[in-house]
Formats: structure tokens, sequence, C-alpha cells
């Protein structure tokens, strides 16, 4: 799947907001404020401590959805909705075949962390 650049920015804008709430609510980095933008800057390690505690507290999503702090849109706030069934850790999962001079060749290949 590939994502577009809107699509991209849209995320970063919802998911920033998102954690920016989550660490608000939950002071997982005390120093840091709730903003988005400060939340973006924040080292990546970091960052997903802030996500591992979204993810340990789902109902959180719903707080946000309904304070709406971010001033989001309807469609946008549909958007976050829909993160609270997210399945959570890392897959991979490929698939190539090749035409050869003997027939096709498929290869496959899944990782699950």
């Amino acid at each position: 799947m590939q994502v577009t650049v809107e699509e991209g920015k849209l995320f970063y804008k919802l998911f920033s907001a998102l954690l920016g709430f989550v660490n608000r609510k939950l002071n997982v980095v005390p120093e840091q404020s709730s903003e988005s933008s400060e939340y973006t800057s924040l080292p990546p390690q970091t960052r997903g401590n802030v996500r591992d505690s979204l993810y340990g507290h789902r109902g959180l999503i719903d707080e946000f959805i309904a304070e709406n702090p971010a001033g989001l849109s309807p469609e946008e706030l549909d958007v976050v909705a829909g993160w609270k069934h997210a399945l959570v850790g890392r897959s991979m999962d490929l698939s190539l075949t090749f035409a050869t001079p003997h027939g096709n060749f498929k290869w496959r290949h899944s990782r699950k962390d």
C-alpha cells in the first residue's frame, strides 16, 4: 500500500494531536508540553513510549474525540476513532511472483514481531 503525501500529512497531524493529548493525560514525558508540534520534536524512542501508553489506554481515544482539543473536523475525528481498533505490532508479509522459462516462481516471506 502506498500512502500519498496528503494522507501522510493528515496521519501525522491527527496522530500527533492524539499523542499530545495522551501525554497530557498520562504525563509520560513530564518535561514536554502536550502540544502536538512539540510531540513531533521528541526523540523516536520517547515518542514510542507515548504511543505505547496510548495502546494501553485506548479509552483515551474516546476522551480525545469527546473533548476535541485540536479542533478537528468530524471527518478527521472519524479517522481517529478507527484507531481504537488498531492491531499493534510490527509485521511484514511480502509475496513476489517471477516468470521464468519453466513457469512461475513464487516467493513469500512473513515476519511478525
